[in-house]
């Protein structure tokens, strides 16, 4: 028995997705799955995994709606509500398998100092999946002391062979496992393999965009690590400059909207929300490439440049140490010098001028990448506390 407990499942994250997407790749290999989550869900449950999600509250409490709302990371009491929630899956996924001693309780999303302090205090088998570094930033003073005491207690918790981290990116791993030793797996960000593209035509009519003109799409939240400015400007030095659409929720100072207006850009569409799961494939398969337009210094990976290989779209993305080895090993998409805008423009014309040649490196990708071979990766980690059926 697997439970995939998902605590934060009520707000706009990869974290509900990457469960569902997980728990219909173990089903298929025939295995029993139970997903937890804190209340109600981003979006609908899918009708083929009714029966198989419990809440505990059936409706996200009133007080937890009006906090939770909007840039919920940046509240006072984010951090408290985030263990809350946590908790709360805690104890009903115990409850639920106290008579399977052998399940293993995966945490997708929550607190990870609620896992740890529950792998010494619970004889149970636990793995929590990290999109972010362990004891990140900078601290001083009380805060240096505490540092000192939760690496302590981080070593404890896997030394008991009972607690094992996932991440995505070789990067973060080598950053986690100077904590936690080799209690810590790559497992790469994951996708559909099975679902069949759109057309371009058809996404381009769906949403209202011109059929003839080429189009690059900036997709997924608002960061402020992303440079949007450089893209445009070398845009501005092509003989036709393509449509620059982009679509994500601005969730920080950096807005697509001013820099639109700070170089004049003539062809712009903006779409200000965070897009539903089913929309997602149209504004893809609309677009001619996807641009990862980062700074120098980001040093992490992003879930949207595996989607390219999802709906089969090239990419031109910063060369930043993650971006420039995945393209190395998968040549579907091309590179530029991030903060250069001629580099940018270079990259562009290359690209544009021919999708076609990336193609075969993107089928690649994408199988190397799907949630079945994700699955069978989770599924080693989780029996290494026993029998899981």
């Amino acid at each position: 028995m697997i439970f995939l407990v998902s605590p934060s499942a009520h707000y706009p994250s990869h974290n509900w997705p990457n469960t569902v997407a997980l728990a219909r790749a173990l089903l298929r290999q025939g295995r029993t799955v139970q997903l937890i989550t804190f209340s109600s869900t981003t979006d609908a449950i899918p009708p083929d995994l009714q029966g198989k999600v419990t809440a505990v509250y059936q409706r996200l409490p009133s007080a937890w709606r009006k906090v939770a709302s909007g840039q919920w990371q940046s509240r006072r009491w984010g951090g408290l509500m985030n263990v809350t929630e946590t908790l709360t899956c805690l104890f009903r996924a115990l409850r639920l398998s106290r008579r399977q001693p052998d399940a293993a309780l995966h945490f997708i999303g929550g607190s990870y100092w609620v896992v740890v302090v529950a792998t010494l205090w619970f004889r149970r088998r636990f793995v929590y999946s990290l999109y972010g570094g362990l004891l990140a930033g900078p601290a001083s003073g009380a805060k240096a002391l505490l540092r000192i005491f939760l690496r302590w207690l981080l070593r404890r918790a896997v030394g008991t062979d009972r607690l094992d981290f996932t991440c995505e990116n070789e990067l973060l791993r080598a950053e986690i496992s100077a904590l936690v030793g080799p209690h810590v797996r790559l497992i790469p960000y994951a996708i559909d393999d099975e679902e069949k593209p759109v057309s371009q035509a058809a996404a381009r009519q769906r949403l209202g965009l011109p059929l003839d003109e080429k189009i690059i799409l900036f997709f997924g939240t608002h960061r402020r690590e992303k440079d949007y400015l450089t893209p445009l400007k070398g845009c501005l030095t092509l003989p036709t400059p393509p449509l620059a659409l982009f679509v994500g929720k601005v969730i920080s100072e950096n807005d697509p909207r001013q820099a639109v207006a700070a170089c004049a850009y003539p062809k712009a569409s903006i779409v200000n929300e965070f897009v539903a799961e089913e929309m997602t494939k149209y504004y893809f398969a609309a677009a001619d490439a996807l641009v990862l337009s980062y700074e120098a210094n980001f040093s992490r990976g992003s879930g949207v440049l595996i989607e390219c290989c999802r709906y089969f779209r090239p990419m031109i993305a910063s060369a930043t140490p993650y971006f420039s080895a995945f393209l190395a090993q998968y040549p579907c998409g091309v590179t530029y010098t991030p903060g250069e805008s001629a580099s940018f423009a270079a990259a562009a014309q290359r690209l544009l001028a021919d999708t076609s040649v990336f193609q075969a490196a993107l089928e690649r990708a994408r199988r190397d990448h799907s949630w079945s071979s994700a699955a069978d990766k989770y599924l080693e980690l989780y029996g290494k506390g026993g029998a899981v059926t």
